[in-house]
C-alpha cells in the first residue's frame, strides 16, 4: 500500500483502499503485458450459467467504441429504458467494480490519474472511476440482462467493507 498511499489509514478505510490498490495493481499489469482488452473479475462475482457462451455473445455485440464496460448489478443498478433487442447500454458511470472490461488505453489514463490514491477526497474506487469517466470522456457501457452478480451483495459472501463499519 505504501506505493500508492502517502498517509496512514484507518482500520475503516483499509477495504476500500485495498480495493482501490488492487485495481491499481491490475491495470499496472494490463500495460506491462500489453494486454488490449482485458476482463476483470472479483473474487465475490458469481458467473450465470454457461457464462462462456453468453460472454462471447456479448463480445460479439459490443459497440466498437467501449473504453469500459459493466457486467453485473452491482447496487442493483440497471441501465434506463431497456428493451429486448439491445444488449449494450451507453451508461457514463460504473456499476461498482465487481465485474468489468477495460482496453489497454484506458488501464494507461487510469493508471495517469489514480496515483497517489491519497489525492482523493475518498478511497472509494468506484467513485474516483466515476470522475475519471466524466472528466475523460470515456465510452462505457452496461450490458442487460447482467450475466455476473455480486455475491457479497445478495449475502453469499460476507464484504469487509460491511464488517468494519
Amino acid at each position: 500500500l505504501k506505493n500508492y498511499i502517502k498517509r496512514d489509514i484507518t482500520s475503516s478505510e483499509l477495504p476500500n483502499v485495498c480495493n482501490f490498490a488492487n485495481n491499481i495493481t491490475i491495470y499496472l499489469d494490463i500495460i506491462k503485458n500489453n494486454y488490449k482488452k482485458v476482463l476483470i473479475i472479483e473474487d465475490d462475482a458469481i458467473l450465470c450459467e454457461i457464462f462462456t457462451t453468453i460472454f462471447n455473445n456479448y463480445l460479439n455485440q459490443l459497440p466498437h467504441d467501449w473504453d469500459m464496460t459493466f457486467l453485473h448489478n452491482g447496487c442493483d443498478m440497471h441501465a434506463p429504458n431497456i428493451t429486448p433487442d439491445i444488449l449494450w447500454y451507453k451508461v457514463p458511470s460504473t456499476r461498482t467494480v465487481c465485474s468489468y472490461m477495460i482496453t489497454l488505453e484506458t488501464a494507461k489514463k487510469f493508471v495517469q490519474n489514480l496515483l497517489p490514491i491519497d489525492k482523493h477526497k475518498y478511497f472509494n474506487i468506484d467513485h474516483v472511476l466515476n470522475e475519471l469517466i466524466d472528466s475523460l470522456h470515456l465510452q462505457v457501457y452496461w450490458c442487460e440482462p447482467v450475466i455476473i452478480y455480486e455475491g457479497s451483495e445478495n449475502n453469499n459472501y460476507n464484504s469487509s467493507v460491511i464488517r468494519i463499519n
